[in-house]
Parts: C-alpha cells; sequence; structure tokens
C-alpha cells in the first residue's frame, strides 16, 4: 500500500487520494449512468455506489444529493414524490434526455482521458525500468492538484475565478450545514410516513398480586403471579385531515431546506467573487506603488546628478524628492500588508486555512461589462425559501384545525396468558375507537392562532423582504451604471497621465520643468491608477451583487 511507503512518510501523506479511493468528480458519471438504467431514489442509488467500488469511500449522503440538486437545477433530471409504493415517501429521480447527452459526454471525457493515460504510461515504461519511482509519480498524477500540493507545500497555486468558487463549493461549512438540515427534513418526512402506517406492539405484563380473589384462583391457583402478552396492531382511519397535513408540511420543509442551502450557496459564491476582485484591485494597487517607486527613485537619481553638475535643484528641492520618495516606499509597504490580507480573505471565503497560500489569474474585460444583466428578484432564492415557509405555515394551521374533528383508529390486539384456563389460554380484540375533543379549556383554538399569527408574521417579513431587496438591486443597478461611466472616465485620465508622466520625466533630465512640477505629474498618475482599479472594483463588485440578489446562480465553466 502506498500509504505505509518511504515516499508516504517522507512527505507525510496519510491517505492515498487517487481515483480509486476519491469520488467527488467521478459520482456524477455514475449516478447519470445508475439513472439511465431507470428511475431511482436517493438510497438506492447511495447502494449502488457502495457496491460500485467505493467500498473504501463510502458516499456521503450530502454529497449524493448536492449532485442530485445540481443536476435537476440543470435539468439534466428531474424528481418527483413517490406515495404509492409501501412505506415512506421516497422521491425518485429520472434522467431527462439533456442527462443522457450529458452522460454520453462524460463517456467520450473519460475514453479521452483513459488514452491519454495510456500514452503516458506507455512512454514511461520505455524510458523507466525501476516500478518503484513509476507507482510514486502514478500516484501524483492520479491525485491531481491535491496530491502535488501535498508534496510540494512550499509552491503557490495560481487559481483561476471558477476554480476558487469551485473549491468553496466542495469545502466550504456553510454548505455543509445546509445540507445536513436538508437531510433532516427528508428524515422528518420518512418519519411521519412510518408513523401513520400500521404500528405493531408487543406488550408483555407481570403483575403481583397481594391477593388473589376467589375467581383468580380458579386459574391461577394458590400462586400471586400473574403473566400477560399481548401483540397491537393500531391503524389511524380519520384524523381530520392531519395526517395529509403533517406530510405536506413536510414537503414544503424540505423544499424550503433546499432553498436555504441555495441561498447560502448565492452568498458563497459571492463571498469568493468579492474577495477575488479585491485581491485583484490589491494587486493592482501593489503594481501602482511598485511603479511609482521606480519613477520616485529615478526623479530623485535624477535631481542628484543635475545637482552635481548644475547646484540645481537646490538642497531644499533634494529634501522635498527624499520625502516624496519615502512616502511612496510608506505606501508600498501598506499595499504588501493589505495584499496579505486580501490572500487570506480569499482563503476565508474559500472555506480553507487561511495560513496557505495562492495567487489568482486575470480577469478579461468581458467577464466585466454586460449591459444585458436581468434586473428582478423573482428567483431571489430568500423569498423562493419564504414561499416554501408560508405553505408549511399554511399546513400547520390545518394541522391546528384537525383537532376540531373526531379521530378514528383501528385496533387488534392478540393475548395469551399464562394461567389454567378451561376456555384456552389466548384471545383476541378488534374494534374501533373514535376520540372527540368536546372541550379542551380553549387549547385548539389557541394553536390555530398560533399558526395564524406565525403565518402573518411571516406574510409580513416577505414583504418587508421583497422591499429589501428590491431598494438592493436597484442600489447595486445604480452602482453598477455609475461604475461603468466612471471606468471610462478613469481610462482616458490613466492614458493622459502616463503621457504627460513620461514627458515631465524626459523634460526633467533637460532641466526644463521644475521638480515640484514633476511631483505633481508622478501624483496625478498614481491617482489615475488608483481610480481605474477603484472603478473596475467597483463595477465587479455591482454586477456580483446584482447576480446574488436576483438569484442569477454561477455556471462553473
Amino acid at each position: 500500500m502506498f500509504e505505509g511507503s518511504p515516499l508516504a512518510r517522507k512527505y507525510k501523506i496519510k491517505q492515498c487520494e487517487c481515483p480509486s479511493g476519491k469520488m467527488t468528480r467521478f459520482i456524477e458519471p455514475c449516478l447519470l449512468f445508475f439513472l439511465s438504467q431507470k428511475p431511482s431514489y436517493g438510497y438506492e442509488l447511495m447502494e449502488q455506489l457502495n457496491n460500485y467500488g467505493f467500498q473504501k469511500a463510502k458516499p456521503d449522503p450530502a454529497m449524493v444529493y448536492r449532485t442530485l440538486r445540481h443536476l435537476e437545477k440543470e435539468n439534466y433530471v428531474v424528481s418527483k414524490w413517490d406515495t404509492n409504493s409501501i412505506g415512506p415517501a421516497k422521491r425518485n429521480y429520472e434522467l431527462t434526455p439533456k442527462g443522457l447527452s450529458l452522460l454520453h459526454a462524460w463517456a467520450g471525457g473519460i475514453t479521452l482521458r483513459k488514452k491519454a493515460l495510456e500514452k503516458f504510461l506507455k512512454l514511461y515504461h520505455a524510458a523507466f525500468k525501476n516500478r518503484a519511482y513509476f507507482l510514486i509519480f502514478a500516484f501524483l498524477l492520479l491525485s491531481g492538484p491535491a496530491g502535488l500540493a501535498q508534496v510540494s507545500s512550499n509552491s503557490v497555486k495560481t487559481l483561476s475565478l471558477d476554480e476558487c468558487i469551485s473549491q468553496a463549493l466542495e469545502t466550504h461549512p456553510k454548505l455543509s450545514i445546509y445540507e445536513r438540515k436538508t437531510y433532516q427534513k427528508e428524515s422528518r418526512l420518512r418519519a411521519i410516513t412510518a408513523e401513520n402506517l400500521p404500528q405493531i406492539n408487543a406488550v408483555a405484563s407481570y403483575d403481583r398480586l397481594s391477593y388473589a380473589p376467589q375467581m383468580k384462583q380458579r386459574y391461577l391457583g394458590n400462586s400471586n403471579n400473574d403473566y400477560q402478552a399481548d401483540i397491537v396492531v393500531t391503524q389511524p382511519l380519520y384524523t381530520g385531515g392531519k395526517i395529509t397535513s403533517q406530510k405536506k408540511h413536510a414537503r414544503y420543509a424540505i423544499d424550503a431546506a433546499e432553498q436555504g442551502y441555495l441561498a447560502v450557496r448565492e452568498d458563497v459564491i459571492f463571498s469568493v467573487k468579492t474577495a477575488y476582485y479585491k485581491l485583484i484591485y490589491f494587486r493592482d494597487i501593489l503594481k501602482n506603488k511598485e511603479a511609482l517607486l521606480k519613477y520616485a527613485q529615478n526623479s530623485y537619481s535624477t535631481a542628484l546628478d543635475l545637482n552635481k553638475r548644475t547646484k540645481t535643484p537646490r538642497e531644499e528641492t533634494l529634501l522635498r524628492l527624499a520625502v516624496q520618495l519615502n512616502e511612496v516606499r510608506q505606501e508600498l509597504i501598506t499595499a504588501q500588508d493589505s495584499l496579505k490580507i486580501a490572500q487570506k480573505a480569499l482563503l476565508n471565503a474559500m472555506g480553507l486555512d487561511i495560513n496557505g497560500s495562492l495567487d489568482i489569474e486575470d480577469l478579461k474585460d468581458d467577464l466585466v461589462f454586460n449591459d444585458n444583466m436581468l434586473i428582478e428578484i423573482a428567483n431571489n432564492n430568500e423569498l423562493l425559501k419564504l414561499s416554501k415557509e408560508l405553505k408549511q405555515a399554511d399546513e400547520l394551521m390545518k394541522i391546528a384545525r384537525s383537532d376540531f374533528y373526531p379521530q378514528l383508529r383501528a385496533r387488534y390486539s392478540y393475548g395469551y396468558e399464562w394461567a389454567r384456563l378451561n376456555e384456552g389460554a389466548t384471545d383476541w380484540i378488534a374494534g374501533v375507537s373514535a376520540d372527540f375533543n368536546l372541550w379542551d379549556w380553549g387549547n385548539t383554538r389557541a394553536n390555530v392562532n398560533q399558526a395564524k399569527a406565525y403565518k402573518e408574521e411571516l406574510q409580513s417579513y416577505a414583504n418587508l423582504l421583497r422591499q429589501q431587496i428590491g431598494l438592493e438591486l436597484e442600489s447595486a443597478r445604480l452602482k453598477y451604471g455609475s461604475a461603468s461611466k466612471r471606468l471610462e472616465l478613469a481610462k482616458t485620465s490613466f492614458e493622459q497621465a502616463k503621457r504627460s508622466l513620461d514627458l515631465f520625466e524626459s523634460r526633467y533630465r533637460d532641466a526644463l520643468v521644475t521638480s515640484f512640477e514633476l511631483l505633481d505629474a508622478q501624483k496625478a498618475f498614481a491617482q489615475s491608477q488608483v481610480n481605474y482599479a477603484s472603478a473596475m472594483l467597483d463595477i465587479r463588485l455591482a454586477k456580483a451583487e446584482i447576480e446574488k440578489i436576483a438569484g442569477r446562480g454561477y455556471d462553473l465553466k
């Protein structure tokens, strides 16, 4: 096993993460394939995965359901509740034609990857004969970036925005919490369904009688011990709609939890985007300060040279230039620290250890400017979640009102008594019982009023949230428009300031302009760079905020 090899001990690799044990990405084509054979539900799919060679890495239910939700959101699969089969209600998943196309695409991609790996192995075997080194390199190749990062812990990863978001969606604790919430709600639905199926209970009793009456003595004899056992079967027949409302309430709870997951997903994506854009901003500011430092150093060197040759500029001007140079050096230190803080903020937004290190790729302008953004809140996940909670509140009211109706229950019992009965030791009872609440001191009415007040509270909150989100969306839209205009002006100003500074630098060397004019040109150039970077940051943040509020989601490329 690789885990116990000298290489594993040397680099402190505790567990091999090659595809034979890690199934995070391979789970999607497996689920698509299983569903191409027949519609199925979550537990059955997990059993199939267990029997598919993943015994050492049993699928996490949250991961399976997260993948199914993603496939359903992209219309690769569809689902519906199955309430007709025996046992608790199940959510059945079925493959769509689009999902079948994705499965074929997966198969094609795996085939190409297989051919590439086989070609590599063929060339490798021809060049090397030491199989131990082959096994080591194969481990690093198959474990991908994660494995390489463990061996080369000092290397800095360069990640795209897509890669940062993908990492966050895989590891962020917030998403794991909400996945578990959804799983809890699904378990609650199964429990409610089971509660309303026939309940079978075994009841055994022992009684020690202080005195056995004459009638008891006939079958107990001289013993004061009485033993009895019963099997009791009960089944609700009519509950005033409570059973149906409980199931609907549980289903709406699942839907609300799933919408909550999507809302948190949008929040995580927005946090990653924000941190990513700010890291780009502070990196640009650092480059600006480095460039400005070179300008300041060149100006000071030129001034010293001119002073030696022409005695101008004078000493006070040289001191002023030295102060300017030190100010730029201080700004550079601040920019370096701000960049480090921004890197840690991105790692935190991705759900990673902030003591790690990473670098990011630049974004192209065509990923920023988009005038076709839909300005609407109909798909906002917080509002969709609240709409499901309102439906839950409706069902709560029905559950509370059901106590106004009679409750019918069928009951059957079969018993055995250890006694000397001439007629036999067994007996059975079958019947129907009806419970009707005649007077409960207003308890049922209070429960109905409480459920009604809860629904009104949710409705008021929904109205408030809708207004708040509408305001935030309009504000983000205005920020986007304002930043777009500022960006165009900042771009022009930056080009002009750069040209101006080059001219002042050239003329200063010929003693045609003063040192203070050169300082002003340097400051103007530095400020134009900051203005451009700030406008770029603002437009990116505004666009990310619009996408989050409007529930646009994020499609990984």
